[in-house]
């Protein structure tokens, strides 16, 4: 299934990792932990380098934003799932006491729907240098239960820093975004619960984010 990722206003190429999950228990990195390295699959730290050497002649960015939403694959997914995907979203910042976020909404209509933070890390290594310098050498990644329906129904996400920083719009959806769920050829409603069930969720993390997921024989 094809995931997103974007920064700021800059819509990059969709991105897809297929990982198998064993028949393993598992469970998810303690939510806050610091990781010497970032968890997130690398074709999405590859891209991250590949902005920061596009802005590097221009400006350092006080912060930047990135966001990867994951997609159930199919119908059967969907249902295991109800009706939520993962979002992993990856916050840089010059200054480190702007992070964690205090929060993501998604403005739909007059409302505003916040998103649930289900796990995190810190990264100690935010990248090389050239990353460090424009996107800033504090790294923040978190990783978000989706409603899959917002894709459809939202206008935007917005991100409120730790300080500072408010109302920063991470992504505007697009006809291009909402594309990205035609293969599911199914209605798609709002989820019944507040959060997805457990192993659908792991099973999900576990191919899609696979350093976020802890495997035990």
């Amino acid at each position: 299934m094809k995931r997103i990722l974007l920064l700021v206003f800059l819509l990059l190429a969709a991105l897809s990792v297929a990982v198998s999950a064993e028949a393993q228990t598992m469970h998810l990195v303690k939510p806050g932990s610091w990781v010497q390295q970032p968890l997130t699959p690398e074709q999405i730290n590859r891209r991250i380098e590949q902005v920061a050497v596009q802005y590097s002649s221009y400006i350092s960015l006080p912060r930047a934003v990135f966001h990867d939403i994951a997609y159930p694959a199919d119908e059967s997914e969907y249902a295991a799932l109800d009706g939520f995907g993962v979002m992993l979203v990856s916050v840089f910042s010059q200054e480190r006491d702007e992070l964690p976020p205090k929060r993501i909404v998604a403005r739909v209509g007059d409302s505003e729907i916040t998103l649930h933070l289900f796990t995190s890390v810190f990264v100690k290594e935010s990248g090389d240098d050239v990353v460090k310098r424009v996107l800033g050498p504090n790294r923040w990644d978190g990783l978000y239960y989706y409603p899959v329906y917002l894709t459809l129904q939202a206008k935007e996400l917005v991100l409120d820093f730790a300080k500072t920083r408010t109302g920063f719009v991470m992504v505007q959806f697009s006809d291009q975004d909402r594309k990205a769920l035609d293969s599911l050829k199914i209605p798609i409603p709002p989820p019944k619960g507040d959060k997805p069930p457990k192993e659908a969720l792991l099973k999900l993390v576990a191919r899609e984010y696979p350093g976020f997921v802890i495997k035990e024989k």
